[in-house]
């Protein structure tokens, strides 16, 4: 027997919905999900100023990662104000 494989992302879907199935879920669910990520990223932006420190220690891709997501966050979070 097949066994299907379960993405784990529904985990977290499940979390920030409150549902207990991903199947119960609705498009209606999106806002909620999207209001949650752009909850986290903002927690981001008291991290920046350590990005200049992860560089210095050779994490040049991850502090220049994370400086784009935070652009990309602030991007967003003003079309959903402004747009």
């Amino acid at each position: 027997m097949e066994t299907q494989s379960v993405d784990p992302r529904e985990a977290f879907v499940k979390e920030i919905t409150g549902e207990s199935d991903v199947a119960n879920c609705s498009s209606s669910d999106y806002e909620r999900i999207e209001d949650a990520f752009i909850d986290g990223a903002s927690e981001m932006g008291k991290y920046l100023e350590q990005c200049e420190a992860l560089r210095a220690a050779g994490f040049t891709e991850l502090a220049d990662s994370l400086v784009t997501l935070d652009n990309h966050r602030q991007a967003f979070d003003w079309a959903r104000e402004n747009l």
